[in-house]
């Protein structure tokens, strides 16, 4: 597995671990292959027409100065594809609940300074696709291992 150098990567992974964690996001989703449907990438060549999934999909960073640390407001977004809008929304609605202010551990040597926090959600309307929903996660992230020169 590769190192993870950027604190998006690195919230997207606590994030993703915090959706494979909890029960009712399991219960919501199934299962792929043995292991809950839960993707860190889109997935490729899965049959998954039968049950909703999850996958990150964008990352953005906005970069704070507080004078004493470089910040960035990292969102991350949270796509669920299903078979139905209620499905989606269902799963959707159980997975904003697993993750909305958490304060998990965060790899790689960066620094959580908020908890997260869910500040939108909404859906995608498309006839020829599958009925997909998502969420908007944020969080203030501090990196230790780095510092931006005046």
């Amino acid at each position: 597995m590769t190192e993870i150098a950027s604190p998006e990567l690195a919230l997207q992974k606590a994030i993703i671990d915090l959706l494979l964690g909890d029960t009712g996001v399991v219960a919501a989703i199934g299962t792929v292959d043995g292991k809950p449907a839960v993707f860190e990438e889109p997935p490729v060549n899965k049959d998954l027409s039968t049950q909703p999934w999850l996958y990150p999909g964008p990352i953005n960073t906005t970069d704070m100065d507080s004078g004493v640390a470089v910040l960035g407001q990292i969102r991350l977004r949270i796509y669920v594809a299903a078979r139905s809008r209620v499905e989606a929304w269902n799963a959707i609605h159980v997975a904003r609940k697993a993750v909305h202010l958490k304060e998990p551990a965060i790899a790689g040597g960066f620094t959580r300074e908020s908890p997260l926090r869910v500040t939108q959600a909404g859906d995608i309307i498309d006839p020829v696709q599958p009925r997909e929903a998502f969420f908007d996660v944020t969080c203030v992230m501090m990196t230790d291992t780095f510092t931006f020169e005046p």
